[in-house]
């Protein structure tokens, strides 16, 4: 049987975007203010999902052969990009909000580090269908910033202003669609994010 190039079946297909999706954060340590997590959420501008990679270092050799088995996984960094936007006072910016998160890591003013309970939090990244129904999860847990640039400036550049995070964590759990890990349910639909 030969091989068919076209088939009316195309129509049936839907693929994933990349610009379909969100984040969204359970908590922001270091900041006390209601609604600062929808905040962040609002100013993603792109991002990562996660990615294992499993350890094959455990082998056994026997003649001419070898066999290897699963080590332990090793999870990817997430490197996020968040617009920098000026704020009326009592609303942060990125700027602020990852100011204030980074303290819980590392006060550079009293030189203390954190609890893990303090500068940890978890949060999920969701992939929507064109009507913003999510279509794939990630739940991302024990998520903390590892490294935060606030970008460079430049009178000939008339660009918007941006800080990236590189993000660490300990585990992620993917999902197809809306599904429940532990004690967290996801929505199905896009989340309030003003």
């Amino acid at each position: 049987m030969g091989i068919v190039l076209s088939t009316s079946n195309s129509a049936k297909l839907e693929p994933k975007r990349k610009n379909r999706w969100f984040v969204s954060f359970d908590s922001i340590p270091g900041d006390g203010n209601d609604g600062v997590g929808s905040k962040l959420s609002f100013y993603a501008k792109s991002g990562t999902k996660p990615k294992v990679t499993f350890g094959a270092d455990a082998q056994v050799k026997r003649l001419n052969e070898k066999w290897t088995f699963a080590g332990g996984p090793t999870w990817n960094d997430l490197p996020f990009t968040f617009y920098d936007f000026i704020t009326k006072s009592n609303e942060p910016s990125a700027f602020t909000i990852m100011k204030n998160w980074k303290k819980e890591v590392y006060d550079p003013l009293t030189g203390m580090q954190g609890y893990a309970l303090d500068y940890k939090t978890n949060a999920t990244v969701a992939m929507l269908d064109p009507k913003g129904t999510v279509i794939q999860t990630f739940h991302v847990f024990w998520i903390w910033p590892t490294d935060v640039d606030y970008g460079t400036v430049d009178y000939t550049d008339e660009g918007i202003c941006e800080v990236a995070v590189n993000f660490k964590y300990d585990y992620a759990v993917d999902g197809d669609e809306s599904t429940t890990v532990g004690s967290r349910t996801t929505d199905t639909t896009y989340p309030n994010v003003v």
